[in-house]
């Protein structure tokens, strides 16, 4: 989702400034999703027999490492945003960081409500309603 999201809305070209887009993609980003592409079916054959060597790849993509936050940068945006605008974000979301928990799961950050904000993991094939991807990066 995310070198999509990069490729079609952040550098897209169509529709100039109204789209958002900025034309060109940078060279650094380029080569993250070059490297995405090069290795994803690598990946997915990966799933069904090594979940853990999954993750340490998954986790170890450029482009993960560039446009994810760890799981202290979450907390601390979510944290800092509350205490300025008195509004919650991820409060009924979650989203995936660039880190791997102490047993090889991917962490994933969110549910910030009255009790706080919570962190969990789990396997690359895990998804739900409730987890997403959220970018982070200022461009």
């Amino acid at each position: 989702e995310m070198s999509n999201y990069l490729k079609n809305q952040v550098f897209s070209a169509r529709g100039g400034s109204a789209s958002g887009g900025k034309g060109e993609i940078p060279i650094i980003y380029q080569e993250a999703i070059d490297e995405f592409e090069k290795e994803k079916s690598e990946i997915e054959e990966l799933m069904s027999s090594d979940w853990k060597k999954v993750t340490e790849r998954l986790s170890s993509l450029k482009i993960n490492q560039l446009t994810r936050q760890n799981p202290a940068e979450v907390l601390y945006d979510i944290a800092i945003y509350f205490q300025n605008k008195g509004e919650r974000i991820l409060e009924n979301m979650y989203t995936w960081t660039a880190r791997r928990a102490s047993d090889g799961r991917l962490v994933f950050v969110g549910s910030f409500g009255s009790g706080g904000a919570y962190v969990y993991s789990s396997g690359p094939d895990y998804s739900d309603d409730y987890l997403g991807v959220a970018f982070s990066r200022s461009l």
